[in-house]
């Protein structure tokens, strides 16, 4: 059963049931970073490695503040479901929402303006500058796609459904290195392909999560006057 009700049942085994896909989440998660790395050093070279590399301090600043709002995001949007508070879930849901659009529309102009003054910041070799610039404004360009990823993530598991974020994670991860093969090799974009592969599949992860509440049998509606 791909959603747990954690107010029924043995306590201690609905949260270990219900834990098990979170920590295989988060090793997804890691192995996203990991293949990227791979591939580049493989297809294209150690500088672009280091490129990558230089990248990584803003991803963890940044994306890590995004993911842990969205988790924020889906506190409210849990508690209602528990209560069967059907009004106050698609408000909760509703609202997380529009302030997930105004953080995409905020963050993401910023941190590409910044990208360059930031990787002078952490001291990144001029060999690697260029691309690490590359790499990295790719990957806030996908600033949106990483929030609709984590909060329809957040609001599944809000839900008591952790199974679906797992599985369209793996689904992402997969075709994030078939994307990178075709654009490093086939396309030849070498590192701004690595880039666009990681965007273009977390933006479909986010929306395989979406189709659960579009289509599913989590379905909501955005109430416009919340």
């Amino acid at each position: 059963m791909n959603q747990i009700d954690l107010t029924k049942g043995n306590p201690l085994t609905r949260l270990i049931l219900f834990s098990l896909p979170l920590v295989g989440g988060s090793l997804f998660q890691q192995l996203y970073n990991f293949i990227d790395t791979l591939i580049v050093g493989r297809l294209i070279g150690i500088d672009a490695v280091a490129a990558v590399g230089a990248y990584y301090p803003l991803s963890f600043l940044v994306l890590g503040f995004i993911q842990g709002s969205c988790i924020g995001f889906s506190i409210p949007l849990s508690q209602s479901v528990g209560a069967k508070d059907q009004q106050a879930t698609k408000t909760f849901f509703t609202n997380a929402i529009w302030i997930c659009l105004a953080m995409a529309i905020l963050l993401t102009p910023i941190m590409i303006i910044g990208a360059s003054g930031a990787l002078k910041l952490l001291n990144t070799p001029s060999n690697v500058f260029k691309a690490a610039v590359t790499f990295t404004v790719i990957s806030f360009l996908g600033i949106p796609a990483n929030i609709l990823y984590n909060y329809s993530a957040a609001a599944l598991r809000a839900f008591g459904d952790a199974i679906h974020p797992l599985h369209f994670l793996v689904i992402s991860l997969v075709i994030n290195v078939i994307l990178d093969l075709i654009f490093i090799i086939n396309f030849h974009l070498g590192i701004a392909g690595a880039a666009w592969a990681t965007v273009i599949s977390e933006f479909i992860g986010g929306i395989l999560n979406l189709t659960l509440f579009l289509f599913g049998k989590h379905r909501l509606t955005i109430d416009r006057q919340s």
